[in-house]
């Protein structure tokens, strides 16, 4: 899972940001952010692990960040920023 060259410390700090960021990403809170850190925790191992150029490894983290990129335009679209106390006019409201 790891490379010889890595410390605890930054072990410790990727295994987190997966966790946080996976949480978040489920829970549907925060999602911006939490597509953030796991877009930033796949690029960073592919520079650490040196395999960045690796054709395999490449592919497999370009699905990746296109499941990502899936996450981040269905939070956009579900998130409605109406301005408080301003009534909304739907469809149905149009008909009557």
């Amino acid at each position: 899972m790891f490379s010889a060259r890595t410390t605890r410390v930054e072990r410790y700090f990727v295994c987190r940001s997966w966790l946080v960021s996976s949480g978040a990403v489920i829970t549907k809170r925060y999602t911006e952010f939490a597509t953030a850190g796991l877009l930033a925790v796949v690029l960073l191992q592919g520079f650490g692990y040196g395999l960045i150029f690796d054709l395999n490894f490449f592919l497999r983290n370009l699905s990746v960040i296109g499941g990502l990129f899936m996450v981040f335009s269905d939070s956009m679209l579900s998130r409605k920023k109406l301005f408080a106390g301003l009534p909304t006019l739907t469809e149905n409201d149009r008909r009557k």
